[in-house]
């Protein structure tokens, strides 16, 4: 996939020269018109597109210029409309070279003037632009405020392509408050919209974003996926902010999958066209990125570099997710350098940043904001059914001949409207009090909640010590067992896997197994199993290892057979059963879909199983096989469940397989068996990494 990727990547920057050439055309036949063109609104609206085209193609001194041309002529004329766009331009290229203090200057002038002349879908613009400002800081509150009443105005005038922007500049800000629900919520929004309209601009801006989502959610190949897809639409169209956003995008995940050489190639390639079109934010986020690339390469010191460098570019434009983030990359590199004093400093500067970037307070803040965005709405459609009872009303009164009746009818109006107020005002006073007891009693439930909680956690606990009671005991292994180890890793707090042991008649048993399910299912299968196998042995007086386990699947078949399932239950245990006989220095089993292993002389001897389970299936009739094997001293047996060989991780998201459990065996079989054991945790730990653990893993060495 990673080779697709950089195909990909090598042909979108033919693709983009072809484009900027093509603008470049388009932009010179501007100029020739705006030329010959008088001094009226048409010059200004021209300037306007010009310094848009401009700042498309990385052209920001002189997309700069032209809105400047445009807002002076625009003041001369006193165009209003032209001077609010002219300042809207200046404010989107002000974000561009990441002053942003001047960029929401700009756009507060913008939104002044389109309150002046009431230019809804102006205003709605502006409230987008300034929320994007205040999204650039780190003021989220701020940003959502906007936000809302931009999609306010926007749902209003109906403008789809306009709520594409806006719903992902929402989902935006959810992302990073971490609430990924709401931002898929929002993006989805957004990518839809894009699709029916075939915006391209908003489906690039839409497959970002999620690509973002699904790298905050940990899906980096899903990440991948949409970045992909985005920076295909910006070759297409020449949107070079967004190749570049892209590129650092597939970078972030490309690290995260550990392929960090080709992360540094495309943090590089976002690099060169940040710079090209003079955008010191993204450069910034370049500069993390490399920071983190650099660092999982090993290379500490150009990680540093690139560190600070990041960190004085978010200080200089005030970023203060930025800052957060540059602090926690530099303390992450001073830690695995050792030099904890510098660690600490950046550290404690990290956790400040991030606590006034986001705290409880702010989580409610936007909660009450999308809470009064509904409201409001609803308050909308009121007064416009309100608007229209009030045209019914003047057209009776047009109706009226004499003055006397059209008087009283006007009284009856008012008299109608302050009922009607005193109404509103009750309702809005008795939905207060519903709200508020909605509220006590969402508390209560969350109260109730979490009390079940505990105690259903506190029930499992106690399970967890009543499982581990029925394992086979370090007493008990020690008393007949020479040298030994257990990898006993669950996936939740009680499990399916289990091993057990006992002796009876000169013979000492020792069973690995793999429970179906996992978790309390799991568990409770695994009492079902090791209930079963005692009695076999201990009241049944049965030797033999083939005979317990035909015993045992018949006695779980008989008690699951009216679980209510179709056909019966299907539920038992993959296992390996060992009967150790030390006095004769042989080994007699049976195997139940789990094969196991002996080491000798620094070759792996594989034992193959019966391919059924203890449990219903359509080969339940026959009988399981019943092996020996002569045992020879230093010997080392190994027995194990299927968790470790099907964990996903690695490099690239893989499976572990049977193939490198028998290698990280044989690396280590000559090691006592206890530093054996740390390394196979190890091992599995280091491959595991971030992701999820996915199965009861136990592995069980003896040494003969």
């Amino acid at each position: 996939m990673l080779r697709n990727i950089n195909h990909i990547l090598s042909l979108v920057l033919i693709f983009n020269t072809v484009f900027v050439i093509s603008q470049t055309r388009e932009t010179d036949s501007i100029v020739k018109i705006l030329i010959t063109a008088k001094d009226d609104t048409s010059k200004v609206n021209l300037s306007v597109l010009l310094s848009k085209k401009l700042h498309n193609i990385g052209e920001l001194d002189a997309s700069l210029q032209y809105a400047k041309n445009a807002r002076d002529l625009a003041i001369k004329l006193n165009f209003k409309k032209g001077e609010a766009k002219a300042y809207n331009r200046i404010g989107n290229i002000c974000m561009d070279y990441g002053d942003i203090p001047a960029a929401l200057k700009n756009h507060e002038a913008a939104l002044t003037l389109r309150k002046e002349i009431n230019d809804e879908p102006g205003l709605a613009s502006s409230y987008n632009d300034i929320g994007n400002s205040y999204y650039t800081q780190g003021n989220y509150l701020k940003a959502l405020e906007n936000f809302f009443a931009s999609l306010k105005l926007k749902e209003k005038l109906k403008d789809e392509k306009a709520l594409t922007s806006v719903y992902n500049n929402i989902g935006n800000v959810y992302y990073d408050l971490g609430n990924f629900k709401e931002a898929i919520k929002y993006h989805s929004l957004s990518l839809s919209l894009a699709k029916r309209q075939n915006n391209k601009n908003g489906l690039a801006s839409s497959h970002n974003n999620l690509g973002i989502v699904y790298y905050g959610l940990h899906k980096y190949r899903q990440a991948i996926i949409h970045n992909l897809i985005s920076l295909d639409i910006c070759k297409e169209i020449g949107d070079k902010a967004g190749m570049a956003r892209a590129y650092s995008n597939i970078a972030i995940n490309q690290d995260q999958l550990g392929a960090f050489e080709e992360s540094v190639k495309n943090c590089f390639y976002a690099l060169e066209i940040h710079k090209e079109i003079g955008d010191e934010q993204g450069q910034e986020m370049v500069y993390n990125n490399l920071t983190v690339a650099y660092f999982n390469l090993g290379k500490y010191k150009e990680s540093e570099e690139y560190g600070l460098m990041s960190l004085n570019l978010s200080e200089k434009l005030g970023d203060l997710k930025g800052i957060k983030e540059s602090h926690q990359a530099l303390y992450n590199l001073y830690n695995a350098k050792e030099k904890y004093k510098e660690a600490l400093y950046h550290y404690n500067k990290f956790i400040g940043v991030k606590d006034s970037l986001i705290n409880e307070e702010n989580t409610k803040k936007t909660v009450r904001l999308e809470m009064n965005y509904i409201f409001q709405k609803k308050e909308v459609a009121d007064s416009l059914r309100v608007a229209d009872e009030k045209k019914i009303v003047a057209i009776q009164l047009k109706q009226e001949k004499i003055q006397r009746f059209a008087l009283y009818g006007g009284l009856a109006l008012v008299l109608i409207f302050a009922i009607f107020m005193v109404s509103r005002f009750r309702v809005s006073q008795k939905q207060k009090k519903v709200i508020e007891r909605q509220k006590k009693e969402v508390e209560r439930q969350k109260e109730l909640v979490d009390e079940k909680q505990k105690e259903v956690l506190d029930s499992i606990y106690y399970a967890r010590r009543i499982q581990n009671a029925l394992l086979a005991s370090d007493n008990l292994l020690k008393q007949n067992l020479a040298d030994y180890f257990i990898v006993f890793k669950p996936k939740d707090i009680v499990s399916g896997d289990f091993y057990w042991a006992t002796k009876n008649n000169n013979r000492f048993y020792m069973i690995t197994a793999d429970s179906t399910g996992h978790g309390v299912p799991g568990a409770f299968m695994s009492l079902l199993n090791i209930s079963f196998l005692n009695e076999a042995i201990t009241e049944k007086g049965l030797q033999k290892p083939n005979q317990i386990l035909d015993h045992a699947r018949s006695r779980l078949i008989n008690a699951l057979k009216e679980d209510g399932s179709e056909g019966g239950g299907k539920d038992g245990m993959d296992c390996t059963l060992l009967a150790f006989d030390f006095y004769e220095n042989k080994l007699e089993y049976s195997s139940a879909n789990n094969s196991f292993f002996i080491v000798r002389d620094q070759e792996l001897i594989v034992y193959p199983a019966d391919k059924m389970p203890v449990g219903k299936s359509p080969r339940d009739s026959e009988p399981f096989t019943y092996n020996t094997i002569q045992l020879q001293k230093n010997d080392i047996v190994y027995t194990m469940t299927d968790g470790m060989q099907d964990q996903f991780g690695g490099p690239n998201g893989k499976k572990f397989m049977n193939k490198k459990v028998r290698q990280l065996i044989l690396a280590n079989c000559s090691l006592p068996l206890r530093e054996q054991q740390r390394a196979i945790e190890s091992a599995f730990d280091n491959w595991k990494g971030e992701l999820e653990q996915l199965d009861d893993v136990c592995l069980i060495g003896i040494r003969i």
